[in-house]
């Protein structure tokens, strides 16, 4: 699979503003943790692990925001950012993080430690695909 960089007319800020909403954010778990049965099929049990460890967070922080299944889903956006690369959602996840960690309100501050969280794994799991990306650049 070819995870590009970026998605064309979307800044990161964008992406990050998109996503600090709980709906999107619960949806791009949903993603990644397909994408972590697949990596399981075949045989890529490390990745898979990193992958489900992120989603399993994102969903966390997802629900600390109110998720309830009944928002604004932007789902092939969610797709698209789904694929990108993992250092690029790292760096939107980051951005969303910055924009919830200097809130006040409990429920924003635990949503901001699961995002640690799941940066922290997702981060992992881009330094495991970051060696096969050099040969899989995207345009």
């Amino acid at each position: 699979m070819k995870h590009p960089d970026k998605i064309e007319g979307y800044s990161l800020e964008r992406l990050a503003s998109i996503f600090s909403d709980a709906d999107n954010l619960y949806q791009l778990a949903c993603d990644l943790r397909e994408q972590s049965s697949g990596d399981y099929s075949k045989g890529r049990k490390q990745l898979a692990n990193r992958l489900d460890l992120t989603a399993e967070r994102l969903s966390e922080a997802a629900y600390e925001l109110g998720y309830e299944s009944n928002g604004f889903v932007a789902e092939s956006l969610v797709k698209e950012v789904g694929n990108l690369r993992y250092d690029k959602i790292v760096g939107i996840l980051d951005l969303v993080n910055s924009q919830f960690s200097v809130r006040s309100e409990p429920w924003f501050r635990n949503a901001s430690l699961k995002l640690d969280e799941a940066v922290e794994e997702l981060s992992k799991a881009w330094k495991i695909c970051e060696p096969y990306m050099k040969n899989n650049k995207a345009k």
